[in-house]
């Protein structure tokens, strides 16, 4: 605030800082209230809004602030997940004693950087064509596979959210206008994954022998498109998350709704892919031989084999527990193989029937689909105890999504809970598409006297998503609501009320040690003798 003596012995008023429109008044983003009658050529007060406030009082500020941070996070976050990713495809060009060009080897680390995005990898046929006596069935066969680790998935997000905070922090304003702000973060990040995509151009020497085919180089290409719109999906996520959780002085009851509804869907789906996680971990004290046999295929060809496909199996664990949770919540693992309008489908894993492997006696030829879903034994009853899994998992969420909320009615909690266990529903149908594998086979010709035209026959392995999210939306509703209730209401208050979500801030931006409101200043003494530079003469204004 500044204050300057009149010039001229005009009035002095004492107003209270503006609110609403304004913002908050800093000093140090050049905000002042000039106390000085007169100043303006009237008896007024006038009030010069902060930098950052201005802004936010046009559409074109709010479409431009806060640029800086936004690349500077989406930079951050492609170095942290490129560097993983090459890190992982180094140790396995070491562990396999690959004696691969420099070139070749931060390309396999690309791809696996895109691959946390589940952008799609294909593979064509030669310009050439290829040659021998097999050649003519893949004369114009290609293939892409679309597969996403999700632990590098979960990792980029994690930092797209960090990045929408720094950029609501920066943008200010209400937690709603933050988490519009934080999806800024998405669109520099799309692009520097384009840059990364058009990288991932090259050629791959197949040798010869195979098929009756002679060696030739074949295109492999990353998709382009996916590039850009799969991360432009994942950080406008992210960065709305963090954008949402950043700015909490200004909460209506909206916002407090929806941050509570998105909380206790992030609460439960992590609760949820945990407790999976340990149910894997049961599951493998329960059967030592198959676990055995999984850690002397990892490290029996040495320690630095060894070494890369731990890092390989952690950045695929996440798929390992939604490839679990999807079953335990009562749906399955799915496997469907579509060609020229005709789809087969399987239920490989669930409650009913497990696809061991003496039911898939025809893995050679069609895998699954020559197995009826049937045949395939029930799984053990004891297995019904991986119920709890979603159970505890939305039940902890509605809990912590009512806390959030701060209803006053105990109806009022249980709405907020199964509210989060609608955005669980989501959560799982995107987590069940990422944990996926898809194989897509392009060119396949037609089966039968002049059949179809060539067409993609398109296989896709991994947990059921609609029926997945289904169950995901009953646990989530039901279960959260139940939390919601055992949360029952928050009573709040007046001074509680008044105080700011985060208690007042310091100038750094921090929350401050003393939450308290802040004292007034105390009326002038009237016993005082009246200082004469400023004492105001008698008006009909002042009266």
């Amino acid at each position: 605030m500044s204050e300057r003596e009149p010039s001229g012995g005009g009035d002095v008023q004492l107003d209270p800082p503006p609110t609403g429109a304004f913002g908050s008044l800093d000093p140090a983003d050049g905000g002042t209230i000039d106390l000085t009658a007169g100043a303006t050529g009237s008896s007024g007060v006038l009030v010069t809004a902060s930098r950052s406030s201005r802004r936010q009082r046009s559409l074109m500020g709010l479409l431009t602030v806060a640029w800086g941070p936004a690349w500077r996070w989406a930079l951050i976050s492609a170095g942290v997940a490129l560097g993983l990713a090459e890190v992982v495809a180094w140790l396995g060009a070491l562990a396999g004693a690959s004696y691969a060009s420099v070139a070749t080897k931060l390309r396999a680390g690309g791809v696996l950087f895109l691959w946390f995005h589940d952008v799609g990898l294909s593979v064509s046929a030669p310009s050439g064509g290829f040659s021998g006596p097999g050649a003519a069935i893949l004369q114009s066969v290609g293939a892409t596979v679309w597969v996403a680790f999700l632990l590098g998935t979960l990792l980029v997000l994690w930092l797209l959210a960090m990045g929408g905070r720094r950029v609501a922090r920066e943008a200010g304003g209400p937690g709603w206008l933050g988490a519009l702000h934080g999806t800024k973060v998405a669109l520099p990040y799309a692009l520097v994954c384009v840059v990364v995509a058009l990288l991932e151009q090259f050629s791959v020497v197949l040798p010869g022998g195979g098929l009756g085919l002679r060696a030739a180089a074949v295109p492999v290409a990353a998709s382009i498109p996916a590039a850009f719109l799969f991360p432009l999906g994942l950080g406008a996520v992210g960065g709305f998350v963090g954008g949402l959780f950043e700015n909490r002085d200004d909460d209506g009851e909206a916002t407090r709704i929806v941050r509570g509804a998105v909380g206790g869907a992030r609460a439960m789906l992590g609760f949820a892919l945990a407790l999976s996680f340990l149910g894997l971990l049961i599951l493998a004290l329960v059967h030592p031989d198959l676990t055995r046999r999984y850690t002397d295929g990892m490290f029996g060809g040495g320690a630095y084999r060894g070494i890369a496909l731990l890092g390989i199996n952690l950045l695929w664990l996440p798929n390992m527990t939604a490839w679990f949770l999807v079953p335990a919540m009562g749906s399955c693992v799915t496997a469907n193989l579509s060609y020229g309008g005709s789809v087969y489908s399987s239920c490989i894993v669930s409650y009913g029937h497990v696809a061991t492997p003496a039911a898939l006696r025809g893995v050679e030829t069609l895998g699954p689909f020559a197995t009826n879903p049937a045949q395939a034994p029930p799984a053990p009853a004891a297995d019904l105890a991986f119920l709890a899994i979603p159970l505890v998992a939305v039940v902890l969420g509605g809990w912590l999504a009512a806390r959030r909320t701060a209803p006053a009615t105990r109806a009022g909690a249980a709405g907020s809970g199964a509210l989060a266990g609608v955005v669980f529903a989501a959560a799982v149908a995107v987590t069940s598409v990422l944990a996926s594998v898809v194989l897509q086979i392009h060119g396949v010709r037609g089966v039968g006297g002049g059949g179809r035209p060539a067409g993609t026959a398109t296989l896709w392995v991994g947990p059921a998503v609609g029926a997945g999210a289904l169950f995901a939306l009953a646990w989530g509703v039901l279960g959260g609501a139940l939390g919601g209730l055992l949360a029952g209401p928050v009573k709040v208050s007046a001074e509680d009320a008044w105080r700011p979500a985060q208690g007042d801030r310091t100038e750094s931006g921090q929350p401050s040690e003393s939450s308290e409101p802040p004292e007034l200043p105390e009326p002038p003494d009237a016993a005082q003798a009246p200082i004469e530079p400023w004492e105001a003469p008698e008006s009909p204004e002042n009266g």
